[in-house]
């Protein structure tokens, strides 16, 4: 029998959508049902990543393409050292944010040419892009009345950043539908899990 592929989703969305939550409940889900699940997160996921992830969230203010340069080395750590390690091992590879956070965040957001951000992603990731990526939507205001507590440095941006952030998201989504299913974040927990196992048990019914 041939080896089956590792497939590889990614959650996204705006600061406040929930993306989060449905990505750790999809990690519990397949692992309940047996499967060998590396779960990681962007930035982070390696210690490399993990100094980065708390400069970038909580350090000072930086110029955007420090900002990006920063996202894509913690990126690239991670794809070299952990998920190139884990294709043909692990039946899935879930990452919380990934190559569509950078194109939408400095992207379409911050005012870089994402052209550029695309082929700084394909260098980084061996031009390994996700097998499905869940796009968690919501209204900006409610999304930003979700963060309770300290903001960290992207969230404190401000409602009109995330509405381009959001925005951004969406169009990416209508770029390559195939890839992307966008998830109404207003309706519940269980009800936005529910349309994410319907996917997932339609694209990998196989394993």
């Amino acid at each position: 029998m041939p080896e089956r592929a590792t497939a590889f989703i990614t959650f996204e969305g705006a600061d406040g959508t929930g993306k989060s939550t449905q990505f750790a409940k999809t990690v519990d889900f397949l692992r309940l049902n047996s499967f060998h699940v590396l779960k990681i997160r962007e930035p982070g996921g390696t210690p490399i990543g993990e100094e980065i992830r708390g400069l970038l969230l909580h350090g000072p203010g930086m110029d955007m393409l420090t900002e990006l340069l920063l996202y894509m080395a913690a990126r690239a750590e991670t794809y070299k050292t952990v998920i190139s390690q884990a294709r043909g091992i692990y039946d899935f590879v879930i990452a919380d944010r990934s190559i569509d956070s950078s194109v939408v965040y400095q992207g379409y957001a911050r005012g870089i040419p994402v052209d550029e951000i695309k082929r700084l992603n394909s260098l980084v990731t061996d031009n390994y892009i996700p097998d499905v990526t869940y796009l968690l939507d919501l209204d900006s205001v409610l999304a930003n009345e979700r963060l309770d507590g300290k903001k960290d440095r992207i969230e404190a941006e401000g409602i009109p950043f995330q509405e381009k952030v959001r925005q951004g998201f969406l169009d990416e989504a209508t770029l390559e539908p195939k890839r992307f299913v966008v998830i109404d974040a207003s309706q519940s927990i269980d009800e936005c899990f529910k349309l994410i196992k319907k996917d997932i048990y339609r694209r990998f019914s196989e394993y």
